[in-house]
């Protein structure tokens, strides 16, 4: 049971590594393999990242005009 990872539904994809750190899932992995950690990681930026993008502070609109429409893609 100490290897049983929680996997919940999230809004968004950047929150999955923080859920997996939180289930210390890189620790069980380096002690299955017997590898010792190099250093901690460091999620702040990255806690940052999902924060700005589940709340976001600004609205932009983005327009694409183009001459040959009729073209497609």
């Amino acid at each position: 049971r100490e290897y049983v990872i929680s996997a919940p539904d999230v809004d968004t994809l950047y929150e999955i590594p923080l859920n997996f750190e939180r289930e210390q899932l890189g620790r069980k992995i380096l002690d299955k393999l017997q590898i010792a950690p190099r250093k901690l990681p460091d999620w702040n930026e990255w806690e940052h990242l999902v924060n700005n993008l589940k709340h976001p502070e600004a609205e932009i609109h983005i327009a694409m005009v183009g001459k040959y429409i009729e073209i497609g893609t």
